[in-house]
């Protein structure tokens, strides 16, 4: 689609920074990315929307929009390729992590005493203060000016996705499974943006090159992945409660003896009913502070493959150092170049940094995180362990509650659950073996192979 119309602007929004070059060489148009500018990365994304640029960008950048994006978008008449659905609706404390102040009860509480921020029927939250109150508060300032920040039950904030940024374009269109069940569903009925759902087909005569079709459903293919999908029906194995392994129930049992018992299932699993290798497991469970669950799950033959060599380091620092030379020179270095290059490493003993030593660990653990998305890095697994019951954020569903609306649970704890097994050796056509204790993901897993959700 993008190759094939010349004239129209276009925005292409992806889950990963790795996915950006991917897709900058997959097109017939010039792509750009945005680069820091005045210390945040939307400056650059402006400065290029500006420029009416052809533009990749991830999806933490664009849900920091701001004003001005959207009079370049409206202005440039953008196009809009979401590849996945975004957060549209978080917990602020969730989105901050790392670079501002967690907001408590009492600093709400202290905002709303100072006259900071005032809160419209609606939960809207303004910002209405003009005396400096402190650093601590300039994150809820900042997208409370935005009009990003809803206020519930009087102790929570939420981050709410700017909706003047999607309706700015001239077109959207969202590639993802089972939309449905998501929260971006409920977004647009609640802001009443109208969509419509289409199947996608490879043209038989081209070389990857797809267009939209009239929506059917896939069962076909979910007739093929039901030959490949081996799901552990095991009596002892599977004997939890019907409520286990949500995020309340990991949270009420953390220092129980149930704890040691999914421990000891899950290296039965891998041990004894699958006798699995590390390179061939891939597990997951809920993730939180300190990853304190995965560490106490977490036992000998499948904690990772193996550790990151030295070697795995080099590789890692030429490639990276490469591709700053490519952008250097605007073309690709040749042979002698790339000699060169490593040789002035080598000489001056570059390190690869604790940061990018630190990724190339993830991609060797048997730990694979519950919200992995379009990663090619796990697809040699093949023996899968899904220890979790998901739900969507309760304060995320009564936000859409408000309006009478309701994200489909079954339907987004599946879209969770196959958007993780599709990291594996599944992806390729592999067969796999997998273990869900949870006996409603495992029923959900069941009706989608049989066609009957």
């Amino acid at each position: 689609m993008i190759n094939n119309n010349k004239s129209k602007s276009y925005i292409y929004c992806t889950p990963l920074l790795s996915e950006i070059e991917r897709i900058k060489k997959a097109t017939h148009k010039p792509f750009y990315d945005p680069k820091f500018k005045d210390g945040r990365k939307v400056n650059g994304l402006n400065e290029l929307l500006a420029q009416c640029f052809n533009v990749v960008v991830s999806h933490s950048t664009f849900c920091n929009a701001t004003f001005e994006t959207v009079e370049f978008i409206q202005n440039g008449q953008y196009t809009l390729i979401l590849d996945e659905t975004i957060d549209v609706v978080s917990e602020y404390n969730n989105i901050i992590e790392g670079f501002g102040n967690k907001m408590t009860k009492a600093d709400i509480k202290f905002l709303q005493d100072r006259e900071a921020i005032s809160v419209d029927e609606y939960g809207r939250v303004s910002w209405i203060c003009d005396s400096y109150i402190g650093s601590n508060y300039s994150e809820v300032e900042r997208l409370a000016k935005r009009g990003n920040l809803i206020l519930v039950n009087e102790t929570l904030f939420l981050w709410e996705f700017p909706v003047d940024i999607l309706k700015a374009f001239e077109e959207i269109y969202v590639l993802t499974y089972l939309f449905n069940g998501s929260p971006l569903k409920a977004f647009f009925d609640y802001h009443s943006i109208p969509y419509k759902m289409h199947s996608v087909v490879e043209l038989p005569e081209c070389d990857r090159e797809y267009r939209l079709c009239q929506y059917t459903p896939d069962t076909a293919e979910r007739a093929k992945f039901k030959k490949l999908i081996n799901i552990l029906e095991d009596e002892k194995l599977n004997d939890y409660p019907s409520g286990a392994f949500s995020s309340t129930w990991f949270k009420n049992n953390a220092n129980k003896p149930i704890m040691k018992s999914v421990k000891n299932d899950l290296s039965n699993f891998f041990w004894n009913k699958t006798r699995a290798k590390a390179s061939q497991i891939m597990w997951t469970c809920i993730s939180g502070t300190k990853d304190a669950t995965r560490k106490a799950l977490s036992g000998k033959g499948y904690t990772s493959v193996r550790q990151v060599t030295n070697a795995d380091k080099h590789k890692r620092l030429m490639e990276i150092e490469t591709y700053k030379l490519k952008k250097k020179l605007g073309r690709k270095p040749s042979k002698d170049e790339v000699a060169e290059l490593e040789a002035s490493i080598i000489k001056e003993k570059k390190k690869l940094s604790d940061t990018e030593t630190s990724k190339l660990q993830k991609k060797l653990d048997c730990f694979v995180p519950c919200n992995a998305r379009a990663s090619n890095d796990y697809r040699e697994r093949n023996v899968l362990a899904y220890i979790l019951n998901m739900w969507p954020n309760t304060f995320v569903d009564n936000f859409f509650q408000r309006k009478g609306l309701e994200i489909d649970k079954d339907l987004f704890a599946l879209g969770c659950m196959l958007q993780w097994i599709f990291r594996s050796a599944i992806r390729d056509d592999k067969e796999i073996t997998i273990w869900a204790p949870s006996s409603r993901m495992r029923g959900l897993l069941a009706d989608w192979l049989d066609g009957n959700i």
